[in-house]
């Protein structure tokens, strides 16, 4: 066996008589300094110098050697303790504690992996190894409960078929207070020796060393990532504060929609935004900032869709069309804005600057944030309502104001004669109409009729038929006459589904004869003094439907003592709460019992009469009495 070229500086090479022979450690490195050899052919040869001592050593210098490496293993020890108890950063720490091992067992691949969960192991650190792998957590099922090398791992163990990809031979647990904490594992060393008794001995010392070390720099991490958290937790809780009061201060949508605009870029680096919001049942795009048109026509089809999540969404590389469409129009996360668990919009951003993703708590600030807006939207919103209702209701209340001056309030028509009329309309205006009109000749006419619909539409029709019958009723004398010319004038400027029942009639008092024509409306009852009741029903089709209709008219006399009722079908079909109809009968009935009451105490005995049997006739239909008497 040759000479090896180095050796060590505390072990001098010697022949067996240990008398000649001595290779200086100077001599060495300055060999070493000259040689052309790799790293690698470097440490195979120091080993080969180790082994060749071993083989030539006496007994006495072989002792003296082993404990002389003893006492370099406890330096060495010293020293990385030294190192590790000055770090806090437990990444720092794995570094060392690997490029120590590294070096002192000859090895060219490590990893070091920390139990994260359940069955779970992660890649915090590697050396030799693909870097992309660091991070990456791997299951495992079993792993030593005391301190020794692992070779062979279980073939069921999901560790082992990394340990395969990596080229990892052999695993030594990281233990602390008895409990496992994370594994080192190496690759194969230079010469694939198994590991000595002193180098299992140094590697647990140096582990357990590092155990502590990494234990409190866990725990140092944790502090730290505890205080970024509630440093960002303050910052946002802050945030949310400003954000509130800039809220709160103003009513005007866009203000609120811009402020909330402005905290999207100050707090999280979101420029571009898309606002929808839900208007009558359905969501409509209100605000977009940043978005061309082509990407929010893409989203269009999708609507129903991005406002129907109920939790905030991370657009992720899935397949399906909606994440397609998403990915296609920009956008990175869809945030739904709800008040009391119903969805009232939904919140669509672009990746904020930078690209920088999402994280979930980013996600959940937003969602805090968006909840915040959508109440003062809302409430805006609800605001600028109450104002157009405050508007309209005024206008409506000038409208009632106008058409209650439209109807009759002169009921004066001579000392023989009483003559009472009444409105009760079930919205702030109504279609229900009736007049008294004295005409130049000394006669009274009588009018009421019934515009299809309520509210306002049917109120601005009624207008207009009271209008025509004034503007014609001292012009043409015949009552069928009359009534064609007023039906040609509403249907010229009528829908098809507008339509008027109507009833006129023309009383000479003097001669106490009644003419009247009744275009489909409810027949009005002419009550005897002995209660004989007839109705008057001669006339033709109601109003405004079709042009070209004749209209028949028909006289009746009036004996003293005789009472008309004239009504629209709010009266008859008033209901109670089992959707009964008070009906014509219970009204002849009622007007029977009463004949004695002048008009005005009659038809306030009628309308008594019918808003018992319904509970609140105003809150149906329009109703409108006009009760004629002599």
């Amino acid at each position: 066996m040759g000479l090896p070229r180095f050796a060590r500086k505390d072990s001098r090479l010697i022949r067996n008589d240990d008398t000649k022979w001595r290779v200086p450690f100077e001599r060495a490195t300055a060999d070493a300094g000259q040689s052309s050899h790799s790293t690698a052919a470097l440490s195979v040869e120091l080993l080969e110098i180790r082994s060749y001592n071993c083989l030539i050593m006496s007994p006495e210098n072989a002792n003296r050697r082993y404990l002389e490496e003893r006492e370099q293993d406890l330096n060495d020890l010293f020293e990385v303790s030294s190192r590790l108890s000055s770090l806090t950063n437990y990444e720092s720490i794995i570094e060392q504690v690997l490029l120590s091992l590294m070096g002192r067992l000859m090895i060219q691949k490590s990893a070091f992996m920390i139990i994260a969960g359940e069955d779970k192991l992660q890649l915090i650190k590697s050396k030799g190894l693909n870097s992309a792998s660091e991070g990456k957590t791997v299951k495992y099922t079993d792993l030593p409960e005391s301190f020794s090398p692992v070779y062979d791992l279980d073939d069921t163990n999901p560790l082992r078929k990394f340990f395969a990809e990596q080229n990892l031979e052999v695993l030594f647990p990281l233990m602390r207070k008895g409990s496992i904490m994370g594994i080192l594992a190496f690759g194969k060393r230079l010469l694939g020796k198994k590991y000595e008794n002193e180098e299992i001995n140094y590697v647990s010392s140096l582990l357990s060393l590092a155990a502590s070390s990494i234990e409190n720099a866990l725990i140092v991490s944790d502090i730290k990532s505890a205080n970024r958290g509630l440093d960002r937790k303050n910052q946002e809780l802050q945030t949310l504060f400003e954000l509130g009061k800039e809220l709160n201060s103003t009513l005007d949508l866009d203000e609120i929609v811009k402020q909330f605009g402005y905290a999207l870029m100050g707090q999280l680096m979101v420029s571009k935004f898309l606002l929808y919001l839900k208007t009558e049942g359905s969501f409509e795009l209100f605000h977009g900032k940043g978005f061309s048109q082509e990407n929010i026509e893409i989203l269009s089809p999708y609507v129903d869709q991005i406002t129907g999540f109920s939790e905030p969404l991370l657009v992720r590389n899935k397949r399906d069309e909606l994440h397609k469409a998403l990915r296609k129009a920009n956008i990175a996360a869809l945030i739904p804005l709800a008040i009391q668990g119903e969805n009232k919009g939904t919140l669509c951003i672009e990746e904020r600057k930078g690209n920088n993703p999402f994280s979930p708590e980013d996600l959940q600030f937003l969602h805090t944030m968006g909840g915040q807006a959508i109440i003062s939207i809302e409430n805006a919103r609800l605001f600028k309502e109450s104002l157009e209702r405050q508007r309209l209701q005024e206008e409506l209340n000038i409208a009632r104001e106008i058409q209650q001056g439209l109807l009759a309030s002169d009921f004066d028509i001579g000392t023989e004669w009483e003559v009472f009329g009444k409105n009760v309309a079930s919205l702030e205006v109504g279609g229900d109409y009736f007049d008294v009109i004295k005409l130049d000749d000394g006669r009274v006419a009588l009018a009421i009729a019934d515009v299809s619909g309520k509210g306002a539409g049917a109120s601005l029709l009624m207008s207009n038929v009271q209008a025509s019958l004034r503007a014609l009723i001292n012009i043409e004398s015949d009552l069928g006459l009359l009534v064609r010319r007023i039906n040609e004038i509403l249907y010229e400027n009528t829908t098809a589904d507008k339509f008027i029942t109507f009833f006129v009639a023309v009383l000479d008092p003097k001669s106490r004869k009644l003419t009247y024509c009744n275009a489909g409306h409810n027949p009005p009852l002419r009550f005897s003094e002995t209660g004989e009741v007839t109705p008057l029903e001669e006339g033709g089709l109601i109003i405004g439907m079709m042009p070209g209709v004749n209209y028949k008219t028909e006289t009746i006399d009036i004996v003293k003592g005789d009472k008309i009722v004239m009504y629209t079908d709010g009266i008859t079909e008033a209901e109670n709460k089992e959707e009964d109809e008070y009906g014509e009968k219970r009204l002849i009935d009622h007007v029977k019992r009463n004949l004695h009451l002048s008009p005005k105490e009659l038809l306030d005995s009628i309308v008594n009469d019918v808003d018992n049997h319904a509970d609140d006739i105003s809150s149906q239909d329009d109703v409108t009495l006009l009760i004629l008497s002599t």
